[in-house]
């Protein structure tokens, strides 16, 4: 209370207003009554020195309930509430805009881990039928030449391309459009919808990965997944990018956006925000 008596003789002294007290301790506008109570409490300390300033302090003190309601403590006021709801307003809008970004990141993420594990399961099932194909060549012909169309002869130990001959290599496209969608719909898993709902509920829309066209992603999703007779990624809000289903979801525009856009790192939100 002392530095609160000392800087009310000078505010005295300098026949400023009350405003300046309130100014000096940079009182918040929840704490108006402790600025008040403090006012209070500073003119009696004052009156009690019975100093030149003593009879000043008295009059405030006298026109104490007049001054603290007068036009200009309003404003003042109002003025600290308004910047504190300005400052307020800035935050949340980083803290979304934080939010945001880590959400788009981690669907980005999840579309790359997915475009990889299909890459791979892809990569496998070649090896697989290359290694069959080549299995059903050679033992016919065990310890024996082989001879091609053209009547030239062919050790069995020789290269692929030897081995085949006129004969095509097994392509990916091998690989039938039902069990690609077999693997993208699993139709005998039970779908726990209620998960499902409970989390897209969970969801902000103002953190969702918004497109250029102004759609939301998450929000396409849902309503599409929701209606799936079998279990997806996508009820985990992941894109396959071999997922013809999931494609024909969007524009050619929006797919492309959604399988290109570059995965960024962003920092963790900052504890003090």
């Amino acid at each position: 209370m002392t530095d609160h008596i000392e800087a009310l003789k000078i505010i005295l002294a300098k026949d400023y207003g009350v405003v300046k007290f309130f100014k000096t301790f940079e009182y918040p506008s929840y704490q108006r009554d402790l600025a008040e109570e403090d006012l209070r409490q500073a003119l009696e300390g004052v009156i009690s020195e019975e100093d030149q300033l003593s009879s000043k302090a008295q009059q405030w003190l006298l026109d104490f309930d007049k001054m603290i309601h007068s036009l200009n403590v309003k404003r003042y006021w109002n003025s600290i509430q308004a910047s504190e709801e300005r400052e307020i307003t800035r935050i949340m809008k980083v803290i979304f805009s934080e939010k945001e970004e880590q959400h788009v990141y981690r669907v980005k993420k999840n579309i790359v881990a997915q475009r990889d594990l299909a890459s791979d399961s892809l990569r496998i099932n070649i090896q697989e039928h290359l290694g069959k194909r080549l299995s059903s060549l050679h033992t016919p012909y065990s310890n024996k030449k082989i001879k091609s169309s053209g009547q030239t002869e062919i050790d069995e130990d020789h290269s692929i391309d030897a081995v085949y001959g006129n004969h095509d290599i097994p392509s990916r496209d091998h690989t039938t459009t039902e069990t690609k969608q077999e693997k993208i719909i699993d139709e005998t898993s039970p779908i726990d919808l209620k998960s499902f709902e409970e989390a897209y509920s969970a969801l902000d829309p103002n953190c969702m990965w918004t497109l250029e066209s102004g759609r939301r992603v998450e929000e396409v999703i849902y309503q599409y997944a929701r209606n799936l007779s079998g279990e997806s990624c996508l009820h985990s809000f992941i894109i396959n990018d071999a997922d013809l289903n999931a494609k024909s979801l969007f524009t050619n525009n929006e797919w492309e956006e959604i399988t290109t856009s570059e995965v960024k790192i962003f920092q963790n939100l900052k504890l003090h925000l």
